[in-house]
C-alpha cells in the first residue's frame, strides 16, 4: 500500500539525520533547500507507489480470473477459443487472433453431481447457437484443456422463447398501437439486457412494462417459455435452458384496455 507523502518525507529526513556525511544538513527551517528537495522526492515517490498499487491490483485480478480449473477459468477459456486453430503442447494458441474468437457469451455452473455445465453462444446481430461444425471443434478444445476426470456438459442452443397472454391497461390519451409497440420494445429490451444465463424475474419484467409512458397496470393471463418445442410455465422466476431468451411476438396475445 502506498505510503503518504508525509511518511516518505519523514523517512528521507531520518536517513539524512543518521548519515554522518550529511551532518551539515541540519537547518530547522521549513524552507531549507534540502527539506524542499526531500518533499519533492516524497511527492514523486508517493505517485510511483500509487501506480505500483494499481498495477498490483490488476495483476492480482487477472490471476484470480485465470485460476486454473475454476468455473471462471472455464468460462474465460470458452471466450478464448479460436475456430480452426490448434493448441500447442502447452495448451495455448501460438498466435492470438481475435477475429477467430467466435464465442461472445459463456457461463459455467457445477451441479450437485459434480457435472460442469458450460453454456455458450456466438453473436451475429443477435445471440446464436454454435453450428454443428463449430460445436464439434469447441468440444475438442474443451477436451484438451479440461482437468483430468472433469465432466463437462457443453450447451449451445437456440434461444428460449418467451410468449405471453397479457392485459395492458393504458391511458386513453395514447393510441392502442403506440402503447402496444412500446410495450413490445420494452419486453425485447428487458430480455436483451438479461445477463447471460441470468434469471428472468417476472416482477422485474412487469416493472419494465409499467415504465412505458401511458401504461399504468399490467396483468399476465399466461406467461410461458418455450425450450425447443417444450412449453414451460414461468412462475416468479425462470432460468433459461439456452442461457438467453427472445420474445415470441407472433405467439403472444395482447389485450389492450384503455382507461
Amino acid at each position: 500500500m502506498a505510503r503518504t507523502i508525509q511518511e516518505i518525507e519523514a523517512k528521507i529526513l531520518q536517513s539524512i539525520a543518521q548519515n554522518s556525511y550529511l551532518s551539515m544538513l541540519n537547518s530547522p527551517s521549513d524552507t531549507a533547500l534540502y527539506r524542499n528537495l526531500a518533499y519533492l522526492i516524497a511527492v514523486v515517490h508517493n505517485a510511483l507507489e500509487q501506480l505500483w498499487d494499481i498495477f498490483k491490483k490488476e495483476v492480482d485480478d487477472k490471476i484470480a480470473q485465470r485460476r486454473l480449473g475454476t468455473p471462471s477459468w472455464y468460462s474465460q477459456s470458452a471466450l478464448d477459443f479460436q475456430l480452426g486453430d490448434n493448441l500447442n503442447n502447452f495448451g495455448f494458441y501460438e498466435i492470438i487472433d481475435d477475429t477467430k474468437k467466435i464465442i461472445k457469451k459463456s457461463s459455467f455452473k457445477e451441479s450437485n453431481a459434480g457435472i460442469l455445465t458450460l453454456k455458450v453462444a456466438k453473436y451475429d446481430n443477435e445471440l446464436l447457437p454454435l453450428s454443428p461444425t463449430e460445436l464439434t471443434q469447441f468440444r475438442n478444445y474443451i477436451d484438451e484443456i479440461k482437468f483430468a476426470g472433469t465432466r463437462v456438459n457443453i450447451v449451445s442452443l437456440e434461444a428460449d422463447k418467451l410468449r405471453m397472454n397479457i392485459k395492458v391497461f393504458f391511458e386513453g390519451i395514447f393510441t392502442e398501437n403506440l402503447i402496444k409497440e412500446n410495450v413490445k420494445n420494452a419486453i425485447k429490451t428487458h430480455l436483451l439486457n438479461l445477463s447471460f444465463d441470468g434469471i428472468l424475474l417476472k416482477n422485474a419484467l412487469i416493472d419494465s412494462i409499467r415504465n412505458v409512458e401511458g401504461v399504468y397496470d399490467v396483468e399476465f393471463v399466461a406467461l410461458e417459455a418455450l425450450q425447443g418445442n417444450l412449453p414451460v410455465s414461468v412462475g416468479r422466476s425462470y432460468e433459461t435452458l439456452a442461457g438467453y431468451m427472445t420474445f415470441d411476438d407472433n405467439a403472444s396475445v395482447f389485450q389492450m384496455i384503455s382507461q
